[in-house]
């Protein structure tokens, strides 16, 4: 290992933004589930190996958040859960307030194209959501989310070689029930929830919720446009559930997420000296108005609050079918995503007539907006799976299996034109870019002085591709007690993935097909030392599919395929409950191997901006996961996590790019000694919640809760890291619950919330276009407040 406990200095003493009281970190587990002034921990039920079992008893390194903690933490999406989760991040991407980036213990995917895998696998009650584009979606009657760290290739298949997310959502009671959410913040937050139970008839139930969620933009627009960052979303589900018989059961939920907004609030945080010397008026401009900081306003072309819409209609049934010790489960989805973006703008400049040339022979007139970048987009797809389950005992319980067969089928397409402006000295001499006859005002190509001081708009570039993706698998897990104590898992899946991709370019018109299959077996040692404490060791192993790079430049680029990348992952871990269970520890330390690891790399071009999915090297990572939590006093709650991530490239092939200047050397290399080894992976991570039940009032209960949590510095990309890091910070957030409030019927609470209290600036996403000369960064939301007011009856 490259790293040493003992050096370890305490992270929230680094940061002196946090309070003093928040000393390692938090995981808001399970642990924090409904009780009041409990007197012990709860015990927590998971399903992260398909069946209802203890979080104690699973051997995995796994947070599970239950529907309270959600509560006081304020969650609707995915993403919120990160921070207090050790070695996981969840980041939304640049321009847009749908997309999302999850990485767990260093291995993630960025790259939002249809034709890049996920490397951790999200799961909606039981069904796979194959694209991270899109996922950033409301989350509606949530039961509860589990993080899944580590590999997951046995019961989670393919895409899973980070870990794996489950988000499980509450099923109908069966019972009359309304529950009526109204919260209100700052920035014109406003979001209302409304949750009807039905009551059983013949032996079918129904919940039926909806949500609208809306606000106000966070940036400023310079021309006088309006604002940047605004959003509003409506959500409806229905679930159905039918006893059909005494041991079958069917369960059919349908759901539907609909966003409009404007996610541009990424601003140009650097423009590189050299390309503003020889550009013209865009470029300087750019220069000029960029800011290292946080800025109030951002000069982009356009404000519409419907800049982008994502639209999802899911639909899944799951059929139950118990049969003595074993049960039967088939699980049914259909799933359809539509995104469209009207523009993705990271900052346009007025032209001054003379020295921004338009591309076409002739220059732009004087006040006309250009965009160094602007891409448009189209996006569509949808999505079958279809996963068949048997879960039960034999011998006595002595042997526990869980043996599925799963198939999954998608189609997608996307159009994506983009439009540029660059210093014109870059395209001199390009016939596909520029009309010879006006370039740069020497139309026999003799003086590329000329070109200096100008800029030239190149484009629009077309990026448009369709793809169809099967996959196969079978597994199985085997659980057998050698002993009283000790049990041994062998777990065993089998996949095949065959992939089309289609390019629609005028220019590289092509279509590239594909196969690939694994092996990926696991094997579990669990031994039981008391009551208590619960250890355990394994070997698990994660494959990720190969596919193609829609985005290529070339032809050959993308016809030649990107092989499957594979990681082993050694781990140790410690379950355990103390103190009469007031205390509770869990423990792991993990090494993974990391095998053709597939890398995005940005590549910048006078072409356009394209990313190509390539197997750059090998890597060990390694680390180690902390969750604490203790009840010191009858009410009072303490949880803290504490994540350490060390990264070791072994191989790094690829072409060198110097950071400083952006331009590639042109030199194919190993990297490996100085390749970033932070990209989405900060060495530490932490966080810490405080929360106190009061004793009850005559007018209610009052819980007052604090948590925080810190991260060191991570980055965007393995080379380009001068100006898009974000840098060690930590976040406070406080929320304070009157609970049980008297009312005739029902039960009504009201919480004052506020979110990242210390008004910390940091930075959430970071791209550098290299050679362009700029770099763009989304900062994450500055301080927000507000109030929630819930009846439930």
């Amino acid at each position: 290992m490259r790293y040493s406990f003992a050096t370890q200095t305490p992270p929230l003493f680094i940061n002196n933004k946090i309070t003093a009281a928040i000393l390692l970190s938090v995981t808001a587990t399970g642990t924090l589930a409904d009780s009041s002034r409990s007197s012990m921990l709860e015990e927590v039920v998971v399903t992260a190996e398909k069946r209802e079992a203890s979080l104690q008893d699973t051997p995995i390194s796994i947070t599970a958040f239950s529907a309270n903690a959600l509560e006081q933490m304020g969650v609707f999406e995915v993403n919120a859960v990160a921070d207090f989760s050790p070695n996981v991040r969840i980041s939304k991407q640049t321009s847009t307030a749908d997309n999302i980036a999850i990485a767990i213990r260093g291995i993630s995917s960025a790259e939002p194209a249809l034709t890049v895998d996920p490397a951790v696998a999200l799961y909606m009650d039981g069904v796979y959501i194959a694209r991270s584009a899109g996922a950033a979606f409301d989350i509606v009657d949530l039961e509860r989310i589990e993080v899944l760290r580590g590999p997951q290739g046995t019961l989670y298949g393919r895409n899973a070689t980070g870990g794996a997310i489950n988000l499980i959502s509450q099923k109908p009671k069966g019972e009359f029930g309304f529950k009526q959410l109204l919260s209100s913040g700052n920035d014109g937050y406003f979001r209302s929830q409304t949750t009807v139970d039905t009551p059983t008839w013949n032996n079918a139930s129904a919940k039926l919720s909806y949500v609208h969620n809306q606000k106000d933009g966070r940036t400023d627009n310079a021309y006088g446009l309006g604002e940047h960052g605004q959003q509003e979303a409506d959500a409806f589900r229905i679930a159905l559930l039918w006893d059909a018989a005494e041991n079958l059961t069917l369960e059919y939920v349908y759901d539907q997420n609909e966003r409009t907004g404007n996610g541009m609030t990424d601003q140009i945080t650097f423009v590189r000296d050299g390309q503003a010397a020889v550009g013209g008026a865009i470029i300087k401009q750019a220069q000029e108005t960029s800011s290292a900081t946080r800025a109030d306003q951002v000069y982009k072309y356009n404000a519409d609050d419907d800049v982008s819409f994502s639209d999802i209609k899911g639909n899944a049934l799951t059929v139950t079918w118990d049969v003595g010790e074993v049960t039967y489960k088939s699980i049914t989805s259909y799933r359809e995503w539509d995104s469209a973006s009207a523009g993705t703008d990271f900052g346009s400049f007025p032209s001054d007539g003379l020295t921004v040339l338009d591309g076409k022979g002739g220059t732009v007139p004087e006040g006309e907006l250009v965009s160094v970048f602007r891409a448009l987009r189209e996006s569509s797809q949808q999505q079958f799976t279809q996963e068949f389950q048997a879960v039960g005992n034999a011998f006595d319980d002595q042997l526990r299996f869980v043996v599925g067969a799963y198939y999954f089928e998608e189609q997608g397409k996307e159009d994506n034109p983009q439009t540029l402006a660059i210093p014109a000295i870059y395209a001199y001499g390009d016939l596909n870019q520029l009309t010879q006859s006006f370039l740069c005002a020497d139309p026999t190509f003799a003086n590329p002085f000329a070109c200096i001081g100008k800029d030239t708009v190149v484009g629009p570039s077309t990026f448009v591709y369709t793809i169809d993706n099967n996959a196969l698998a079978l597994y199985g897990q085997f659980s057998y007690s050698l002993t009283d104590r000790m049990d041994i898992t062998l777990g065993l899946r089998y996949t095949e993935d065959e992939k089309t991709t289609t390019l629609l370019t005028s220019d590289l018109d092509s279509k590239a097909s594909d196969n690939w299959s694994n092996f990926s077996p696991s094997l579990t040692l669990d031994y039981v030392l008391n009551d208590d404490v619960n250890l355990y060791a394994k070997i698990t192993n994660g494959y990720r599919a190969g596919g193609f790079n829609a985005r290529a430049t070339t032809l050959s680029s993308f016809t030649q395929p990107v092989d499957e990348e594979t990681v082993r992952n050694f781990e140790v871990g410690m379950k355990s409950d103390w103190w009469d269970k007031r205390l509770r520890v869990n423990v792991s330390a993990f090494r993974m191997e990391y095998k053709d690891q597939q890398v995005q790399q940005f590549e910048a071009t006078n072409s356009g901006a394209s990313t190509i999915n390539v197997n750059a090297g090998e890597s060990i990572n390694q680390g180690v996961e902390l969750e604490v939590t203790v009840l010191p006093i009858e009410g009072l709650m303490v949880s803290m996590n504490y994540g350490l991530l060390d990264i070791d490239w072994k191989e790094y092939e690829t072409v060198v790019v110097d950071p400083d200047t952006g331009f590639s050397t042109g030199i194919q290399t190993d990297i490996s000694d100085f390749a970033s080894t932070k990209v989405h992976a900060p060495r530490k991570s932490a966080s810490m919640i405080i929360q106190y039940e009061f004793l009850p009032w005559s007018f209610g209960q009052l819980t007052a809760r604090v948590d925080g949590s810190w991260v060191t510095d991570r980055e965007y990309h393995a080379q380009l890291t001068n100006y898009t890091t974000s840098k060690e910070h930590g976040l406070v957030n406080g929320r304070l619950t009157l609970n049980d409030i008297p009312v005739k019927a029902g039960n009504l609470k009201v919480a004052l919330w506020g979110k990242n209290l210390d008004n910390t600036e940091y930075k959430e996403w970071g791209i550098d276009f290299g050679s362009l000369g700029y770099a763009v960064n989304t900062y994450g939301e500055m301080r927000s407040y507000g109030i929630d007011i819930t009846y439930e009856y």
